[in-house]
């Protein structure tokens, strides 16, 4: 996301990355703070979301991107997708993509055309 949040930024593309926990019990906004540190974020274009519960997120991310959000049936872990999601201005879902790719161009296309439309 970092590396793709530098390139919006070279192509002076003004637009807003979100990033909200699965793990709102556990990543408090300090915490959230460091990860994004971490990974040399640029707050100024790049939000890190928690303060609700569980089933909030849970329900969200059915509602919101037709994905699963659950704590997993024998550990402490949450299962979850990794895909990354295009967001137009009204909240409607416009493209997924696969969040462990590293090819972020398609992702910058979708991004400007979207940009130019929003105009």
């Amino acid at each position: 996301m970092t590396e793709l949040q530098d390139e919006l930024n070279e192509r002076e593309l003004d637009v807003n990355l979100i990033s909200f926990t699965v793990d709102p019990d556990h990543d408090t906004p300090e915490q959230l703070k460091a990860y994004g540190e971490q990974y040399d974020a640029d707050f100024s274009n790049w939000d890190f979301l928690t303060g609700y519960d569980r089933m909030e997120v849970e329900n969200f991310a059915a509602a919101s991107f037709n994905s699963v959000v659950q704590a997993h049936p024998e550990n402490d872990d949450i299962i979850h997708s990794t895909q990354t999601f295009l967001v137009d201005m009204d909240g409607r879902v416009i493209e997924t993509y696969d969040g462990l790719d590293v090819d972020h161009s398609p992702i910058v296309n979708d991004l400007e055309v979207l940009v130019e439309q929003e105009k």
